[in-house]
């Protein structure tokens, strides 16, 4: 299967034929088991078909979410995050905490 026909099935026909491969490539690995298949290249073009198929799906559900996604807040210039962030105080709290720590050990 091509490419070029994957990309024009719809959903539902997506489903269908991955579920069809995989039964396929169930029959053939029994087949192959019990030394009955012939055409063992057979296997590798069912699995290629399956790779095909899911990454189709996968495309339209990526783009599916891209279209959900709203659009993001801008974000704070760093020097406004820094203003709001006081960062002598996460230090010092640190600092007494292995203090204390030094006092407990001795």
């Amino acid at each position: 299967m091509k490419a070029k026909e994957i990309h024009a099935m719809s959903d539902k026909d997506l489903d269908k034929q991955l579920k069809d491969g995989r039964a396929e490539l169930f029959n053939l690995r029994f087949q192959m088991a019990t030394s009955q298949l012939d055409n063992t290249a057979r296997v590798c073009a069912v699995k290629k078909d399956i790779a095909r198929v899911q990454t189709e799906m996968r495309m339209r559900e990526l783009a599916a979410e891209k279209k959900e996604a709203k659009p993001k807040a801008a974000k704070p210039a760093p020097a406004a995050k820094a203003a709001t962030e006081p960062k002598a105080a996460a230090t010092d709290t640190k600092k007494a905490d292995s203090d204390a720590k030094k006092v407990e050990g001795a």
